[in-house]
């Protein structure tokens, strides 16, 4: 049976828009003027094909959206809007991709009530096009469904992927995923895919966030040349050259925090030098970057996720425990002024 209380849902966002928007909402003619503005613009993105032909996709997105709403008003949804924003269950390599890595903003399935959210199979738009009709799910019958399964989650999705690639979510009410992005005293937050371009302030966010490591383990660059406060560029390039998933935290457009995903078999990702400046510690950044990684972990395949920290270090790895880890072990190696804790989480 599956564990529902730790479903999310995932809106993507191309990175030159901004996101958790649904065009149809604007005026015909501002539609139109902003649809041929991004099309120009992007003229060799797959997320903006759609706007090169605008006043098709429009007539068909109307209508989609309209009998989306009908659909969901005769299950007893009660919509506050006209046109929903578009999520997906438990996120999609694919359509992250789609989107070029771009924002991503990410919402508790059990913080939604049922009478603002609903579900299909795939893209609704496509399906509607194709068959004149879709089939519709509420909140319970999802979860019903889900619960009957006798499997993980995981191995749900997998099944979705392989006819539909998704499950489309469409969220009827703004107020909360709006709540989610600002529900911290810094305002909205964002995390986004770190290009080669980024690696510099990356760098510079993992040497601030570790300095206070170093100094309180007084770890010197002689005894620990290789903790992450005296990390080299040329150490972060490699590892993106050799397809470290890199990610960056960004509070108000401003990188506070950074983390790093590795593959080291089929089903186990290792978590590198997950960091929060130690001025945005303490607002809940930490625990929903570390949520944020999981996800893309599942959807690398994973259902373990491995890190490595300072046994000494008791806080954090009280934090980890908390946030669903287990002790493995613990390694002394000679050349370290520390012991080594192994801790994992099973996804």
């Amino acid at each position: 049976m599956v564990n529902t209380d730790e479903l999310y849902i995932v809106n993507y966002c191309h990175p030159n828009c901004i996101p958790l928007k649904n065009i149809c909402r604007l005026p015909k003619k501002e539609a139109f003027m902003l649809a041929y503005e991004m099309a120009t613009q992007n003229p060799d993105t797959t997320a903006f094909y759609r706007f090169a032909d605008f006043n098709n996709y429009y007539s068909h997105r109307m209508k989609q959206d309209e009998y989306l709403y009908n659909e969901f008003i005769s299950l007893n949804g009660k919509p506050k809007e006209k046109h929903p924003l578009s999520f997906v269950l438990q996120g999609s390599e694919y359509l992250d991709n789609w989107f070029e890595n771009g924002i991503i903003t990410k919402v508790l399935l059990r913080d939604v009530p049922s009478e603002y959210i609903s579900f299909t199979l795939g893209d609704s738009g496509a399906t509607i096009q194709k068959n004149k009709k879709i089939t519709m799910y509420t909140k319970e019958k999802l979860l019903q469904i889900l619960r009957e399964y006798e499997g993980t989650i995981g191995g749900f999705m997998d099944d979705v992927v392989k006819n539909y690639h998704y499950i489309e979510v469409q969220l009827w009410n703004d107020e909360y995923c709006i709540e989610q992005k600002t529900s911290s005293d810094c305002g909205m937050e964002r995390i986004k895919r770190v290009n080669a371009t980024d690696l510099s302030k990356c760098l510079s966010v993992i040497h601030r966030s570790f300095a206070t490591v170093a100094k309180e383990f007084d770890l010197t660059e002689k005894v620990a040349p290789k903790h992450p406060y005296y990390m080299k560029m040329e150490t972060l390039q490699n590892r993106y050259k050799k397809g470290f998933l890199m990610f960056g935290l960004h509070v108000k457009e401003q990188l506070v925090g950074f983390a790093s995903l590795n593959k080291v078999s089929v089903n186990v990702c290792e978590l590198c030098n997950l960091a929060i400046l130690p001025e945005y510690r303490h607002k809940g950044y930490g625990r929903k970057f570390l949520d944020f990684c999981k996800m893309k972990a599942k959807e690398l395949g994973c259902n373990i996720i491995e890190i490595d920290i300072i046994e000494e270090n008791t806080i954090l790895k009280n934090w980890y425990i908390e946030n669903g880890f287990t002790h493995k072990f613990v390694k002394k190696f000679d050349y370290l002024p520390f012991s080594v804790g192994f801790m994992e989480v099973h996804i």
